[in-house]
């Protein structure tokens, strides 16, 4: 059966989180995820395209898609 055990901290020295609670004895196993509430927002500044890596025929703006789809279309005539 899970339980969970909730308990909201300060980081006061970097890296260095302690919990303290009666319901935990040495040996038991725990498995810790920690909600950082404090982080600060990093805008975006790249396009998806660069995050991904620019696969066979990927456009970074819809002008190039069309261009691209223009010249194929005239290949065809």
């Amino acid at each position: 059966m899970t339980h969970f055990i909730e308990q909201k901290a300060t980081i006061s020295t970097p890296g260095i989180l302690e919990i303290h609670s009666p319901e935990l004895k040495s040996g038991m196993r725990v498995e810790i995820r920690i909600l950082l509430k404090d982080m600060p927002q990093v805008p975006c500044s790249s396009p998806l395209l660069s995050f991904m890596g620019a696969g066979r025929n990927a456009f970074s703006t819809p002008e190039e898609a069309d261009a691209f789809l223009r010249q194929e279309r005239d290949s065809w005539e």
